[in-house]
């Protein structure tokens, strides 16, 4: 049974891979409260030393600890890296109140906020689209994840990656189009208050373009259709080849046609639409910001 416990909460930090804050400093001086040796980093977090410390020992004295020292240090999260080898310890950290925060290849970090400002694991998820433009008309493509939706290139963000350079890996991994990230501009940001199951929001930025090099060819894999369609007929919202629009597709074309002065808006999220009035959780909500781009950037 504890392995299993073990198993699954590296696995939840494998999926929610969120570190906190920039590079860490640690303290040279050690101190010691109730057994358990500790320092602290430039951000005042308390990390002690568990390697020294039994299995069987190693949650009642993790507690003590955090029992002696949570009030003096209140708004200090205390932090313990893990080694795999030693990952038989999850176990303790769990019953001394630690939960997991992040993951890598050679071990787990484990977090007992004691009041810190840190944000949770898994607060938010990010995207990055593109509208590739040539000359009237736009790129847009079906994705086998979204069948009978019509959608701009695009995809997720990975951990530790600027927007811009996803865009462009993106671009280019589902329609092949090579696209510098300092060609494209910024014209919104779509946050999703709940974006999936795990009730995180989810941020996507959109991009625009009219410099690529290449020929569109789809990534069989991610991509059913690709179809250059003029900005004026995805403005419309009607369907396309029974493909549906979203709103967010058609103000985003609708945005280029107005040169880029069209309103933000806070919409109901497209998943709410299927149903009746009267059973729509308005709360599930969605900010659309648009932002404005001079005439030179998108000739």
């Amino acid at each position: 049974m504890k392995n299993y416990i073990y198993l699954s909460l590296i696995i939840t930090a494998i999926m929610t891979p969120l570190s906190y804050g920039m590079q860490l400093t640690v303290e040279a001086t050690v101190s010691e409260t109730n057994g358990v040796h500790w320092k602290k980093d430039n951000f005042g977090n308390i990390w002690p030393n568990v390697q020294d410390i039994e299995p069987n020992e190693l949650g009642t004295k993790l507690e003590q600890f955090v029992a002696g020292l949570q009030e003096k240090e209140k708004g200090n999260a205390f932090l313990v890296h893990l080694p795999h080898e030693e990952g038989q310890k999850a176990v303790a950290l769990v019953k001394a109140g630690f939960k997991p925060h992040y993951t890598d290849t050679s071990k787990t970090e484990w977090v007992y906020k004691n009041g810190s400002p840190m944000p949770d694991v898994s607060t938010a998820t990010a995207g990055a689209r593109v509208l590739v433009c040539r000359g009237e008309d736009v790129l847009v493509i079906e994705d086998k994840n979204m069948k009978g939706r019509m959608m701009y290139p695009g995809g997720s963000v990975d951990a530790r990656e600027l927007t811009l350079n996803a865009a462009s890996r993106e671009i280019q991994e589902e329609v092949g189009l090579m696209i510098k990230p300092t060609d494209m501009q910024k014209i919104a940001l779509v946050n999703r208050v709940r974006a999936n199951r795990y009730g995180v929001s989810d941020y996507c930025h959109y991009y625009m373009t009219r410099t690529f090099t290449g020929t569109v060819q789809a990534q069989e894999s991610e991509v059913l259709q690709t179809m250059w369609v003029p900005l004026t007929v995805v403005a419309k919202g009607d369907p396309i080849n029974n493909l549906k629009i979203s709103p967010t597709v058609k103000l985003l074309a609708a945005h280029i046609i107005s040169n880029y002065h069209t309103a933000s808006q806070r919409v109901l999220d497209p998943r709410q639409y299927p149903a009746a009035p009267d059973k729509q959780d308005q709360s599930d909500i969605m900010d659309i910001d648009l932002f404005h781009i001079t005439h030179h950037e998108t000739k």
